[in-house]
C-alpha cells in the first residue's frame, strides 16, 4: 500500500449525539492500467474499477495519477472522508538493491553497465538510493537525484563489483568433487555432504532474505509521507528449494545404503524450502508499498536454464556423478521464481532483457493510485485484494497486499535478525537497531530437564515517544514477538498480544513470556505498536543459562 490512514468522523443527528463516532479507513492501491494499445488512459475514474478485499467488494472512491495527469474523484459520503482534491505529482523512492551475495560477477557488472544509460532517468523518477549486500547490507549511494554521482557510481560498479556466488560455489564445489563409484562408503560420504550443503545453502539464503526484507521494512518514508516506492533488485536469481537439486539416488534407497542419515532425509531435504518465506516476504513489501522490478540479465537467460526452469525436469539427476559440465545453467534451475513471487505481490515485472529497461521503468513511473475505503479502523492484518476492471479494454498490473506495513513477517524477521545479530556481535547487540519505542527484558531460568529449559521472559515497554501519535485512539494493541535463534537450525517464533490498552492512563506496560529453550540459545522480544508500526527490541544476553 502507497498509504493508508484511519480517517475517523464524528455523526450526530439533530444536533445531539455528538460523542458518536465511526472508524473509516482509506487505502491506496498502486497500479499499472493500460488500454489496448499498451498506453494509459487520461480519463480513468474510480466507476472503472471494482476492488475486492479478503474477498469482500469495497468502494472505489479516488484514482489518482503519479505524474502530471489530473486525479479523478467522486463524492464522498459527508460523514465520511469528504472529497479528496487533486494531488500534486507524487515524489518516488527508488531503491536500486544489489544482490552481490548470490550473483555472479559476470551477471552483476552486465546488470549495472545496462543501467547506466538509464541513469537520468532514475533520478527523474525520484530519489534514488543504491544499496550492497556485501559483505552486509549497506547504502552506496544516496537518497540522491544527482545524476552524474549515480553514473559515477555505475560505471565503477560495472567494471569493479564482485559477485560472491555464495548458493553457486556450494553447489559447484560437490559437483566437481563427484565420482562414479559403487563404492559404498564413497557413496555414503558423498550422501552425507549433499544433505550438509543443502543445510548450509538453507541457512545463507534465509539470511539473504532477511538482510534484504530488514533493510526495506525499516526504509524511512519520505518527508511527504506521500510517496511511491519502487525496488529494483539486481541479482543472478536462485533456488527456493535445494531439494531439487540434491537428489536421492532411489537404488541406494533401495539398497539401504543411506542407513547412515536420517531415514527421512528427502522428507528432510523437502522442508528445506524457503518459498514460504519468500512469500511473506513478498506479501509484506506489497504491504508497505514497495513495487518490485527483478532485473536478471545473466546467465540464467539461455535456452538450457529457460527449459530446465519451464519443466522443472533435473538437469543433472545425479550430480555426484557429474565431473563436467558444471556451469550456471545446470546449477540454478528455477532462478526465476523467487523473483516472480516478488513481482506477483507487488504488481511488479521480471526483466532479463536489458533492452527492456526503458519500457520497465515507463511502466513504473505511470502507475496510478486507486483508493478505496473500508467502514474498520486501521489494523496490523495482512489482507488480499484484487483489482478487475470494469472499463472494458483496460488490462491491470496492481498490488495483491495491503496493510499498515506493520505486519506480523515484519514483526517475526526483525525478531530473528536481533537475536542473531546477537551470536556474531562482539559488543553484545549494543549497536543494533533497536526501534523508536523503549523495550527492557529481563529472565527467570527455569531449571533443566532433558537438556531443556522453561523460563519465563518478563517485557517491559515504555509507549511515551509516540504518546502523541495514539492519543486519537480509544484503545490499543501492543503485540510481542519472541525469537529463539540457535546456530544452524530453523529460528522459533512465537507471537502474543495486549488488546485493548488504554494508552491515556499510563505510558509503561508488561507482559510475561513462557519460553522452552536450551543452554546456549539466543533469545530476541520486538515489542510493537501495529496501528503505527512503531516498535521497539531486547535481547537477552549473547549465552543464555
Amino acid at each position: 500500500m502507497v498509504c493508508a490512514g484511519l480517517i475517523v468522523f464524528p455523526i450526530s443527528s439533530s444536533g445531539q449525539n455528538f460523542g458518536t463516532r465511526i472508524n473509516v479507513t482509506a487505502i491506496e492501491v498502486s497500479a499499472s492500467v493500460r488500454d489496448a494499445n499498451g498506453n494509459l488512459p487520461s480519463d480513468l475514474k474510480p466507476g472503472d474499477f471494482e476492488l475486492i478485499e479478503d474477498g469482500k467488494r469495497q468502494r472505489v472512491i479516488g484514482v489518482a495519477y503519479s505524474h502530471g495527469a489530473p486525479s479523478v474523484v467522486t463524492p464522498a459520503r459527508k460523514e465520511s472522508i469528504g472529497t479528496p482534491s487533486a494531488k500534486p505529482e507524487r515524489p518516488r523512492q527508488v531503491v536500486i538493491y544489489l544482490q552481490q551475495s548470490l550473483s555472479t560477477t559476470g551477471g552483476l557488472r552486465l546488470a549495472i553497465k545496462s543501467l547506466l544509460p538509464h541513469a537520468d532517468r532514475l533520478v527523474a523518477m525520484g530519489e534514488v538510493e543504491v544499496v550492497t549486500d556485501d559483505p552486509s547490507t549497506h547504502s552506496l549511494l544516496g537518497p540522491t537525484q544527482d545524476a552524474s554521482a549515480l553514473r559515477s557510481l555505475f560505471e565503477t560498479l560495472g567494471n569493479e563489483a564482485r559477485g560472491r556466488e555464495e548458493l553457486i560455489r556450494i553447489r559447484q564445489e560437490l559437483m566437481t568433487g563427484g565420482r562414479n563409484t559403487s563404492d559404498r562408503d564413497d557413496r555414503l560420504t558423498r550422501r552425507s555432504l549433499a544433505r550438509k550443503a543443502a543445510r548450509q545453502e538453507w541457512t545463507i539464503l534465509r539470511a539473504q532474505q532477511d538482510a534484504m526484507f530488514a533493510w526495506l521494512s525499516r526504509y524511512p518514508r519520505h518527508a511527504s509521507g506521500d510517496s511511491m516506492r519502487t525496488l529494483v533488485f539486481v541479482t543472478d536469481g536462485f533456488d527456493l528449494a535445494p531439494a531439487g537439486f540434491y537428489p536421492i539416488d532411489h537404488e541406494d534407497v533401495r539398497r539401504g545404503l543411506h542407513a547412515d542419515l536420517r531415514p527421512d532425509l528427502p522428507a528432510e531435504l523437502r522442508e528445506l524450502n524457503a518459498s514460504t518465506h519468500q512469500n511473506e516476504i513478498a506479501q509484506a513489501l506489497a504491504a508497505q508499498g514497495w513495487t518490485v522490478l527483478s532485473y536478471a540479465p545473466s546467465s540464467i537467460v539461455d535456452p538450457v536454464t529457460h527449459f530446465a526452469a519451464a519443466t522443472h525436469e533435473p538437469v543433472a539427476p545425479h550430480f555426484f556423478n557429474v565431473r563436467e559440465n558444471v556451469g550456471h545453467t545446470i546449477i540454478n534451475k528455477a532462478p526465476l521464481e523467487p523473483l516472480k513471487l516478488l513481482a506477483d505481490a507487488t504488481g511488479g515485472s521480471v526483466l532479463t532483457d536489458p533492452s527492456k529497461i526503458g519500457n520497465r521503468l515507463d511502466d513504473l513511473d505511470q502507475r496510478v493510485v486507486i483508493t478505496y475505503q473500508v467502514d474498520r479502523p486501521s489494523d496490523d492484518k495482512l489482507r488480499h485484494v484484487e483489482i478487475r476492471a470494469v472499463r472494458a479494454g483496460l488490462t491491470i498490473s496492481a498490488q495483491k497486499w495491503v496493510g499498515t506495513g506493520s505486519t506480523l513477517a515484519t514483526t517475526r524477521v526483525m525478531a530473528e535478525l536481533l537475536a542473531t545479530a546477537l551470536a556474531t556481535s562482539t559488543a553484545r547487540g549494543e549497536g543494533d537497531d533497536r526501534g523508536e519505542l523503549p523495550v527492557t527484558c529481563s529472565i527467570k531460568l527455569g531449571s533443566l530437564a532433558n537438556g531443556v529449559r522453561t523460563s519465563e521472559i518478563e517485557v517491559r515497554v515504555n509507549v511515551a515517544p509516540i504518546e502523541g501519535e495514539l492519543a486519537s485512539l480509544e484503545s490499543g494493541t501492543l503485540r510481542f514477538t519472541l525469537a529463539v535463534v540457535v546456530p544452524h537450525e530453523k529460528p522459533f517464533t512465537s507471537t502474543n498480544r495486549l488488546d485493548q490498552l488504554d494508552f491515556s492512563s499510563k505510558q509503561g506496560f508488561a507482559t510475561t513470556i513462557t519460553v522452552r529453550h536450551r543452554d546456549g540459545a539466543k533469545l530476541a522480544v520486538i515489542a510493537e505498536e501495529p496501528s503505527t508500526g512503531a516498535w521497539g527490541g531486547c535481547t537477552i544476553g549473547s549465552d543464555v543459562k
